[in-house]
């Protein structure tokens, strides 16, 4: 599986339970497994009380984080009404340097709980591939709240804006700098069917933002607030640090898979049990549950020690569970050698059923992630295998650096899609991403194929993306484009050192984007630093691209005149290279990328021109536009770009931007 990390991978080995059938690949390659083997399976029946993990939630003893935000919870799961009844006592702490007067929380839930949410208007009451079903909504509800032990104070907390996916609790005393709190909820929830992340899906559901969660506090020292956005439909989750301790009272049909290690399991001899988890320096708890889940297993060792892998998958999905496997076990060695070490100890990756997949797949929450990809597109490629390493990879630009996913999403998710390509290439090596007919491309290639080029910046809210697509072009591919160009202009082991001293001096505390631009700026070196203060602010702050083309091409006798141009607004220093009809050629290495250049040469058998041989402005709108071959068959040039779009596409399509 490519280069390894010190300590390398293990074998991995297969636990198996409940439903015991040959797996139907045929059938899930059809897109027609859900459908075919409703009918097939068996009533569920009581599995086998869980094992508990014999392991620490991380490989350090002293706390990593600041520990801000720390939850004990209960909840009990109703299988059948797909509800949840729970109690939960958050500690608090304030780490600001000014006094609080009020806690909000987020009630993620509740974005799905009408039409006319901030969710809902905005998303048009569809998320990917899911559409909400109003047959079926979600909501929570909070029913007494009680303030470090004193009387419920319900009645005085109040939404403050006609969006009720968050609730203000106002303080009779104020918290002052290092004080503390606790907070004890109890709350019901009924999820939705599956949208956006989180719901039921049949018997499986994947529970996902399930609990009042507090917001965080931002700001200089002094001038401290409350970040506590209502839930809007291009945006993901930003939360504090803390200690999990969560107890699951659910069916004894029912296997679960959730954050962190599983404590203690007991049977209470009435048809439920109850699982304790605990997660520490997490900024977030997720699970999920289904009474035909069987798992694969495997580990990998770290620089920290051993990390115990796996994925939570149903029998007809045997083989995919098997990619999944490696690719999250490839992801965790890649990136910790590339950056910082896993820090926990496990790993957890849910493969949702195929028919829930579009709703609840490809999402990263600390220590467990969904993944997606089991389909026809499966053959095409490395299709599984980029989802899972996408979502383990967010484990590092997320959830061990916890930036604001709202206000600067392209932070975790575009940084994200960058180092994917990095950790595919030493996993897989030169496998193409996409194999299939006729059409072979690599992960860069297959980035830069997912670009729309709409005119906005990417150093943005989420929120203020007019449509989805343009939040994926931004935050997503654009991203990912320019930390391309910055590689092959400053050399990719700058790049990396940068992103790694990004993530070691940053783990646990809420970076921002000028963060990582100052470790870029630091380590491009003086050579470098002002071209890449100029990249960013007109490639992230403004939104602007390269467009390089060769504006004219004709040739005489004796003579070829070419003029090439950037008409785009992000400059970056490239060559231009002559071919000449006898095989030879010859480079201008010195064009600034910025001016028109016209170029005379004393020849007349120049063949094709090409701006940018060598790929080094990966972040160029152009395309075709920046070659140029005297009686080039332009007709079979367009037709294997239009087949490299479609599988594209495809491909889009399944990993669900």
């Amino acid at each position: 599986m490519g280069r390894r990390a010190r300590g390398g991978m293990d074998r991995a080995r297969m636990t198996i339970g409940g439903c015991r059938r040959p797996a139907r690949w045929a059938a899930v390659a059809a897109g027609i497994a859900a459908a075919s083997c409703h009918g097939e399976r068996p009533a569920p029946s009581p599995r086998p009380l869980p094992a508990v993990d014999a392991l620490p939630s991380r490989h350090r003893v002293e706390p990593e984080s600041p520990r801000i935000a720390n939850y004990r919870i209960d909840a009990r799961y109703d299988a059948v009404a797909h509800t949840i009844d729970g109690r939960m006592d958050l500690t608090w702490r304030n780490a600001g340097a000014s006094p609080v007067d009020r806690l909000p929380f987020h009630l993620y839930m509740n974005a799905f709980a009408a039409r006319d949410t901030v969710f809902m208007r905005e998303s048009h009451g569809a998320h990917r591939d899911a559409r909400a079903d109003w047959s079926h909504p979600g909501w929570i509800e909070v029913d007494a709240i009680a303030i470090d032990g004193g009387d419920d104070v319900r009645d005085r907390a109040v939404f403050p804006a006609e969006d009720r996916t968050v609730l203000e609790v106002p303080l009779a005393a104020a918290i002052p700098p290092g004080g503390a709190v606790t907070v004890a909820m109890s709350f019901r929830v009924q999820l939705p069917r599956a949208v956006a992340r989180t719901g039921f899906e049949g018997d499986f559901a994947m529970v996902g933002q399930w609990f009042p969660k507090i917001g965080v506090r931002t700001g200089p020292p002094g001038d401290e607030r409350w970040h506590c956005e209502p839930f809007h439909a291009n945006s993901e989750f930003f939360a504090d640090f803390g200690v999990y301790d969560v107890s699951l009272r659910v069916p004894a049909t029912h296997v679960v898979a959730a954050s962190g290690v599983l404590l203690d399991a007991v049977d209470h001899g009435d048809g439920t049990r109850t699982l304790r988890y605990r997660a520490e320096d997490v900024h977030d708890f997720a699970w999920a549950i289904d009474p035909y889940f069987e798992f694969v297993e495997g580990t990998v060792t770290t620089e920290r020690g051993p990390v115990r892998v796996r994925v939570y998958h149903r029998p007809d999905q045997r083989a995919f569970a098997q990619r999944h496997l490696r690719a999250a076990i490839g992801a965790i060695d890649a990136y910790s050698a590339l950056f910082v070490p896993y820090p926990w100890t496990t790993m957890t990756v849910v493969d949702p059923p195929p028919d829930a997949a579009d709703a609840t797949g490809g999402m990263e929450y600390p220590t467990l992630v969904t993944t997606a990809g089991d389909g026809p597109a499966a053959d095409l490629g490395l299709v599984p295998e980029f989802v899972t390493v996408h979502e383990v990879g967010h484990n590092w630009f997320q959830g061990i650096l916890a930036s604001n996913e709202v206000d600067e999403a392209w932070l975790d998710e575009g940084v994200n899609q960058y180092t994917n390509g990095l950790a595919i290439e030493r996993i897989y090596g030169s496998r193409p991403a996409i194999d299939a007919f006729g059409v072979r491309l690599n992960y860069r290639q297959l980035t830069w194929l997912q670009a729309g080029w709409f005119p906005a910046p990417i150093a943005q809210p989420s929120y203020r993306y007019p449509l989805a697509s343009w939040y994926g072009d931004a935050t997503y591919v654009r991203t990912a484009l320019a930390l391309q160009t910055l590689e092959r202009v400053l050399g990719r082991d700058r790049v990396v050192a940068a992103l790694a001293d990004y993530a070691r001096e940053w783990a646990f505390r809420h970076p921002t984007g000028d963060d990582l631009f100052a470790a870029l700026e630091r380590h491009a070196g003086p050579d470098h630093a002002a071209f890449v203060r100029e990249f960013v602010d007109a490639a992230f702050r403004r939104g602007g691209a390269a467009d390089l083309r060769v504006e004219h091409f004709a040739c005489e006798r004796d003579t070829c005149d070419v003029v090439v141009a950037n008409r785009g607004d992000v400059a970056v220093p490239c060559s231009i290279s002559i071919e000449f009809a006898d095989g030879t050629s010859s480079r201008v290495d010195d064009w600034d990328g910025r001016s028109t250049l016209d170029l005379h040469i004393d020849r007349g058998d120049a063949v094709r021109v090409d701006v940018d041989p060598d790929g080094r402005v990966a972040l160029d709108r152009s395309g075709p536009a920046r070659s140029k071959t005297r009686g080039a068959d332009r007709a079979a040039a367009r037709a294997a770009g239009a087949r490299a779009q479609f599988w594209t596409q495809t491909v889009l399509g399944v990993v669900g931007l």
